[in-house]
Parts: C-alpha cells; sequence; structure tokens
C-alpha cells in the first residue's frame, strides 16, 4: 500500500511536469494487469482509449485546467471503478465537455457516468455504448447484508450515484434495467429508449444500436428493445434524498 502511495504521488508530479511543459503528445500508463491507457490532446479533444484509472483520469483533469479550448471527450473505454466513473464524469460536466464514444464503444462505468455526463453526446460508427449493472444492483445489496463493511461502501457509493443522476437529470435505472427486466447480459438501448430515463442529445445512426451489433462477432452486448410499460415492470424511482 504504501508502494502504491508513492506510485500515485510521483504519477502527479510526472504529469504536473509534462503540462507545465506544454508537453501534448500521447500520455500512456501501463496499468497492474498490463493493459495500456492512452490519453493525449489531439486539437480541442481529448482522446482517452483503457480502462478507467486513478491515473489516467487525472491527466484529463490536468489537460482540462491547462487548456480552455478544449471541447470534446473522445473515448473507448470499458469502464473500470464506480468511483473512477464518477470522477471523469464530473469533469465532463464541470468543463461542460461534449463526448464522442469511438472504437469499441463506452461501457459499464463508462456508460453509467462519463457519456450521460456530455452535453452533446456522439456514438460513432460501430460503437456502442453498453450498461450492466451499478452501485444500486440487487447482488450489491445481498453481499452488503453479510458484509458490515461493505454494506458502508455500498451505502456510500449509491448516495453519490443518486445524487449525481439527479444533478444531470437522468433516472439512474438506466444502468439496471435489464437485470430487473431479466437479461442476463449487457444491453445497448436505441436513442429513443435512452431519452425515455432523460439520457437526451444522443446523436447516432438512426439504425443504432442494430448497425453496431451488426458488425461484431462477440454477443456480449444485447439490443434491448424496452417494452410500454418498462416503468411498472422495474423496481420504483428512489425519491428519497
Amino acid at each position: 500500500m504504501r508502494h502504491r502511495r508513492r506510485t500515485w504521488i510521483v504519477a502527479l508530479r510526472l504529469v504536473a511536469f509534462l503540462v507545465a511543459v506544454a508537453i501534448v503528445s500521447a500520455c500512456v500508463a501501463r496499468q497492474p494487469g498490463g493493459d495500456t491507457v492512452v490519453v493525449r490532446l489531439t486539437g480541442d479533444a481529448i482522446e482517452y482509449s483503457g480502462m478507467l484509472s486513478d491515473v489516467s483520469v487525472a491527466k484529463v483533469s490536468a489537460l482540462l485546467m491547462n487548456d480552455s479550448g478544449i471541447r470534446w471527450l473522445q473515448i473507448d473505454s470499458d469502464g473500470g471503478d464506480v468511483e473512477l466513473g464518477l470522477a471523469l464524469g464530473e469533469l465532463v460536466r464541470n468543463y461542460r465537455l461534449n463526448v464522442r464514444v469511438v472504437g469499441n464503444g463506452c461501457h459499464s462505468s463508462c456508460a453509467n457516468y462519463v457519456f450521460p455526463a456530455g452535453d452533446i453526446k456522439l456514438i460513432g460508427a460501430g460503437a456502442l455504448v453498453s450498461w450492466h449493472g451499478s452501485a444500486i444492483q440487487h447482488d450489491w445489496g445481498a453481499q452488503a447484508n453479510a458484509d458490515p463493511a461493505f454494506a458502508s461502501l455500498v451505502d456510500d457509493l449509491r448516495t453519490r450515484q443518486h445524487a449525481y443522476f439527479e444533478g444531470l437529470g437522468l433516472d439512474e435505472r438506466i444502468t439496471i434495467v435489464g437485470q430487473d427486466l431479466g437479461c442476463d447480459c449487457a444491453w445497448a438501448l436505441s436513442v429513443a429508449d435512452m431519452a425515455r430515463f432523460g439520457l437526451d442529445d444522443v446523436e447516432a445512426s438512426p439504425q443504432y444500436p442494430a448497425d453496431a451489433l451488426a458488425t461484431r462477432s462477440d454477443v456480449r452486448v444485447q439490443w434491448l428493445s424496452l417494452p410500454d410499460d418498462v416503468f411498472d415492470r422495474i423496481r420504483p424511482a428512489r425519491t428519497e434524498p
């Protein structure tokens, strides 16, 4: 733990140095599992490729503080930790960025927190936005009942998530609708179905997500076409503060 804390401090100092000397070439971070995350500034866009990580989110923050002309976050990410998703989403919201989803797409915590924070949300050709759960999913509650420490963490994350979605004017049940409808899958929604949860200003092809799914050989993501009575069939919306 001490080594990780030292590594975090050194990384932040390195980011500050890079920004100070105006280096705008790609910033590459190697994650513990061997994955590479790339964060770089190209024109008026920050390009983010890879899993969410504390170092990479800090790089995004440093770039935004150093350049007032950034308008877009272009992202290709399978997601990551809930708190990191919230942190990157808050940067997008606070700096009024647009979000452009490219490559494989924006999944998990990226879909939950980063994608909906954009002023304009553009889904590029072949890319997908997919959800598969969040802090309010039922099995987290079951685990929390058996572990008081986990229960405290879950309660904090649920409170933060609820406040975040409330600030966006978005129904957080978009992150669990597939589970509540019995879909054992990661799911993509049409632009019209996203709007039913308050996820507006999404730009995609008229055939999305069918066209994006048709180009893929894997079945990790399914198109979830929502029934008319979806809000009667899933859990009630949380109303308490």
